[in-house]
């Protein structure tokens, strides 16, 4: 069910071996923030995505790391519809599928996702009053910072001011956007946040 593999996501740097050890990553597509994509089917294909997803939420939403690899092979099983509508949208293969849990009450730090491609497709599971920011950075610059004694590194942006350029909700459509863009979640609910985020081996550019 869930993949062995360590999430590549900002706050995961352990990454698989064959996962370049830098963090900074080049934005290809830097005039792309996100898009809303119509979903006819979204009702039945959101409860494929909780019955695969609900019985692990109490547990992700108590990690340290809220963002974590699940296991292809079983996720398309479980989500027939979805890969039929990823089919007509003339999306690829999955290179990977992460569950994004968040606790209550809680901002995420702002950051740029830790992975080669610009995009991904996320879908809302139970996020409620809950939003994604996007920012640009006015003043400051990100540092590349060691992480570990395995030769990693992560971008520090503490050191940096941010306008907030846009926002979005997961409780409609799924969004697609460019992870390379400076984002946090805000989840200043008392309930938890639950998505789950799609990654392809070639960005679906024609959907921009």
């Amino acid at each position: 069910f869930w993949s062995s593999k360590p999430a590549v996501g900002s706050s995961n740097l352990s990454g698989p071996a064959n996962i370049n050890k830098s963090m900074r990553y080049t934005n290809k597509t830097p005039n792309f923030w996100y898009k809303t994509l119509a979903c006819p089917n979204q009702p039945a294909i959101l409860e494929e995505m909780r019955n695969f997803l609900n019985p692990e939420i109490p547990r992700l939403a108590s990690a340290k790391n809220g963002f974590e690899h699940v296991d292809i092979p079983s996720f398309v099983a479980a989500t027939p519809q979805l890969q039929e509508w990823l089919k007509e949208l003339g999306c690829g293969p999955l290179k990977f599928v992460a569950s994004v849990v968040f606790p209550p009450m809680q901002n995420q730090k702002i950051h740029t996702d830790s992975q080669y491609n610009d995009l991904a497709l996320n879908f809302g599971l139970q996020v409620k009053n809950t939003i994604t920011n996007m920012y640009k950075i006015v003043s400051g610059e990100p540092v590349e910072r060691p992480y570990g004694h395995q030769g990693y590194t992560f971008i520090d942006y503490t050191q940096c001011t941010f306008e907030k350029v846009d926002q979005f909700s997961l409780e409609g459509d799924p969004i697609l956007f460019n992870v390379h863009q400076l984002h946090n979640v805000i989840n200043q609910t008392i309930n938890i946040r639950a998505a789950i985020s799609l990654r392809f081996v070639e960005d679906p550019l024609h959907l921009i």
